[in-house]
């Protein structure tokens, strides 16, 4: 494989799993809708979405077609993908609060007191390279200062 090339990684999950999966699905869209959004959707291969006249029956007919499905290669007519991301740089250390930097020196948020945040989303921005170790050191680092105090 050359460098730009990735693996597949396959796993299997119980029928629990999938309960579960779908409730955080479902879960997920129902803080979007509360939040106001005007469309959301899954990402199933149908383009599995809606666009809201905020009735309570339009949003339940919807999650009720919610599903936990198989990924791509499970040969069903509909599937979704799953992926985790790693969001860096949207909550940023500063010296002082503003629109840039959210947390000081800590990780402690400057809008909540005794609130900090110790991933990613603290540095700088995206580093462009994979960021697991710098983030368990950033992590490490915020969360010995916490202990400490």
């Amino acid at each position: 494989m050359g460098p730009a090339s990735f693996s597949s990684l396959h796993l299997w999950v119980s029928g629990n799993d999938m309960q579960q999966k779908m409730l955080k699905i479902s879960t997920g869209l129902k803080i979007l809708i509360a939040a106001g959004s005007d469309e959301v959707g899954t990402l199933r291969n149908d383009g599995n979405k809606i666009k809201f006249t905020r009735r309570k029956e339009e949003m339940e007919e919807f999650l009720d077609l919610v599903l936990a499905l198989g990924g791509p290669g499970s040969g069903e007519k509909h599937w979704n993908n799953y992926f985790s991301t790693q969001q860096m740089g949207s909550y940023r250390i500063g010296a002082t609060p503003d629109e840039e930097q959210a947390t000081d020196g800590n990780g402690e948020t400057w809008e909540a007191e005794g609130l900090s945040v110790c991933h990613g989303s603290v540095l700088p921005s995206a580093i462009g390279v994979k960021p697991m170790i710098t983030i368990e050191s950033t992590t490490y680092c915020l969360s010995k200062k916490i202990a400490e105090s």
